[in-house]
């Protein structure tokens, strides 16, 4: 077990917000963004997690958005004035004639576009300048007079030295800077919203049971054990007492997260809305992003610990695999775990998603027993990550008054408690099948 994963655990078992926080679905805990190619998708999760003091107040969360909906509508109205701006140099320059020439070659390479292409690949792979100076001569690309590299080179230049001073003066100068400032901002704001938004899970995740004072607490603490570190990517902060756009903007931030609420605005000293990323240790991050992410691999650690032998995705020549599989006062416990999204999921969803993993792995469980029937007693357990016993409890209502209600539901902590207070006892036990 490496250090980093060591001292995890050290702090998870004893940190109540670690555990909300690390027992999300990897979903749902880590930032991600989606890429798409026609009809195919692909999920990218980040190795970050974001720390922030925008979640206590839905009033300050709408506000922080809006202000950023509105900068969007701001920025589209200004580039379009940019580009309005520009329209008389790009005419001065773009003479009828230059306009006729290029219609004319579009026209050429149009008539007949694959030969266009053979040629210029077989000119490209023959590596004959003169052949690709024909190639481009007879579709009017160039003009008949252009046979090398220089003499283009010389052509394009004239037409520059002819054409500077209409393009460069001190109005377009001023209009090129400040529409290099206004994709800055476009990128700048675009950033802002996209933290905002992948943020609300990491940050405001079960603020029923945590609040922004053990989280930040928490973050220290991941950060002095090395399991988060500063981030390279940008941090972003804003005034939300002063006026929108008076101090906001992006910054490269090392930074205890302690001393984040340090932060003050210097117009108005009203603390600032901070959103900080922090690099995630591979190490955990490879854990959270296994097939079944950090819950079962809690399990194992805790059975480590306990000196209890396991096996980890156990294959039975039966074609049915557990996810875990060990021996306590010889019982063979079966051991499947769910991390299931809780966030913007019903409750109804939840127990259909329970109640469908209790009966497969009551079906496997007899199967199993009925295959390996050598006196042999087993003990199947479905361990979840709900974020509360409460809900935990009405689902258990239901399934005592189902089929399934021999197998045991289970939280982490349920579980840990379960091996902590085994002495010989078991409550129920499927019966070996003969």
């Amino acid at each position: 077990m490496s250090d980093t994963r060591s001292k995890f655990y050290n702090l998870f078992w004893r940190n109540f917000a670690c555990q909300n926080l690390f027992l999300l679905s990897k979903e749902e805990l880590l930032d991600k963004s989606k890429i798409s190619l026609d009809s195919n998708n692909a999920v990218i999760s980040y190795p970050r997690l974001i720390l922030s003091n925008n979640l206590d107040s839905v009033f300050l969360s709408e506000k922080v958005e809006l202000r950023r909906s509105n900068t969007n509508v701001e920025l589209d109205s200004d580039f379009e004035n940019r580009v309005e701006n520009y329209k008389p140099v790009i005419q001065a320059i773009v003479t009828d004639k230059i306009k006729k020439d290029v219609e004319l070659a579009v026209h050429k390479i149009e008539e007949k576009p694959l030969a266009f292409i053979f040629s210029l690949i077989k000119a490209g792979k023959d590596e004959d300048e003169q052949k690709l100076f024909e190639v481009l001569q007879k579709y009017k690309i160039i003009k008949p007079h252009i046979n090398s590299v220089q003499e283009l080179e010389m052509s394009i230049k004239r037409y520059i030295q002819q054409n500077f001073k209409k393009a460069v003066n001190n109005q377009t100068v001023l209009d090129f800077h400040a529409g290099l400032t206004t994709i800055k901002d476009y990128y700048t704001n675009s950033q802002y919203q996209r933290l905002i938004s992948s943020n609300q899970i990491t940050v405001n995740a079960l603020r029923e049971v945590d609040n922004y004072q053990s989280r930040l607490n928490l973050f220290e603490h991941l950060f002095e054990s090395g399991i988060i570190s500063p981030s390279k990517e940008d941090a972003f902060v804003e005034c939300t007492e002063c006026d929108p756009g008076t101090y906001f903007g992006t910054m490269k931030m090392r930074i205890q997260p302690r001393k984040a609420n340090n932060l003050k605005c210097p117009i108005c000293k009203s603390e600032l809305t901070y959103y900080i990323p922090y690099s995630l240790h591979k190490d955990i991050f490879d854990i959270i992003t296994s097939k079944d992410g950090l819950l079962l691999d809690a399990i194992a650690n805790h059975l480590h610990k306990k000196e209890i032998p396991y096996s980890l995705n156990h294959l039975f020549n039966i074609g049915i695999e557990m996810d875990c599989c060990f021996d306590l006062n010889n019982v063979k416990h079966l051991v499947e775990v769910k991390m299931f999204k809780t966030e913007n999921t019903t409750d109804q969803k939840l127990k259909q998603k329970i109640k469908s993993a209790l009966s497969k792995l009551k079906k496997d469980t007899i199967s199993i027993s009925t295959n390996y029937n050598q006196g042999i007693q087993y003990f199947p357990i479905l361990v979840i990550n709900l974020p509360s016993k409460e809900l935990l409890s009405t689902i258990e209502q239901e399934i005592l008054e189902s089929e399934l209600k021999e197998i045991p539901v289970m939280l982490l902590s349920d579980f840990v408690d379960y091996i902590n207070a085994s002495e010989g006892k078991v409550l129920n036990l499927l019966p070996s099948t003969k």
